[in-house]
């Protein structure tokens, strides 16, 4: 009988290929790997994925045997993350793991790709080649000056993020996300010159809406947002996929008969 989609075995290891993989990953639910394991999971380069990991090996300790290692999810609790530290070779990191002490992601010096929690792991913020993060519960955590580095980035339960740190040098982001804040202000991404992408996902109340005719905006989704402050100034968005999904649709009809843009209208 097959297996679930993306799943297959290779010897005794599940392996999961799915098309946001960028290697094929080991996955190991309710127990981790043998040292035999370890040592096969990095000679066929292979990613490592834990789910449910004993308490017996609560303290990750095993991970310092992973040098080499370049993808690397964890999803659980009571665990101690520090170790993944001393893993330098890491390319992606996924850390679902609520309660984790202070882990110093910094030094991780080809750390391209963060999703997961962000409180106690926003140090990951300084690693230095990191371009594309994704946090969760983003309200549990404060939300630091992003780097330069960073070109994409997905905010979800944002609900106490109300603007973008921009002082000094910011962003080069090219897709911003921002889900679930209670009010956002869009004047903290003037500057972006590289925005070619922006959500609004179920936000309260959006303020500063005349920064977006100054921006590189292509693709642009207001999806089950509640207001805007003023929305006279959208009508000067031009040459942009504008999606609306939910409540603003009625508001937003008048807009885009006055606008430029691409303007496509759905129910939530």
């Amino acid at each position: 009988m097959p297996g679930p989609p993306f799943f297959h075995r290779r010897g005794d290891l599940v392996i999961r290929e799915a098309p946001a993989d960028r290697v094929p990953v080991a996955v190991f639910e309710g127990r981790v790997p043998t040292p035999r394991e370890r040592r096969q999971i990095l000679r066929a380069g292979l990613g490592l994925h834990l789910v449910s990991v004993p308490r017996e090996a609560a303290g990750l300790e095993f991970l310092r045997d992973f040098h080499g290692l370049t993808s690397l999810g964890i999803v659980g609790t009571g665990l101690d993350t520090r170790p993944i530290a001393a893993i330098g070779s890491l390319r992606e990191l996924e850390l679902t793991v609520p309660g984790a002490p202070e882990t110093d992601l910094s030094s991780l010096p080809d750390l391209e790709r963060y999703s997961g929690l962000l409180r106690g792991f926003e140090t990951v913020l300084d690693a230095p080649a990191l371009a594309r993060a994704s946090f969760s519960e983003t309200w549990r955590g404060t939300l630091p000056k992003l780097p330069p580095s960073l070109t994409s980035l997905t905010l979800t339960g944002a609900r106490n993020v109300s603007s973008i740190a921009a002082d000094g040098p910011g962003p080069c982001l090219s897709e911003l996300v921002i889900e679930g804040a209670r009010r956002f202000d869009l004047g903290s991404l003037r500057g972006m010159s590289d925005l070619r992408i922006l959500s609004l996902e179920r936000i309260g109340l959006i303020r500063g809406a005349a920064t977006l005719a100054a921006l590189p905006i292509r693709e642009l989704g207001i999806v089950d947002c509640r207001g805007f402050d003023e929305i006279d100034p959208l009508a000067r968005i031009a040459d942009a996929e504008v999606t609306v999904v939910g409540p603003l649709g009625g508001a937003l009809r008048a807009v885009a008969e006055r606008s430029t843009a691409r303007w496509s209208f759905f129910r939530s």
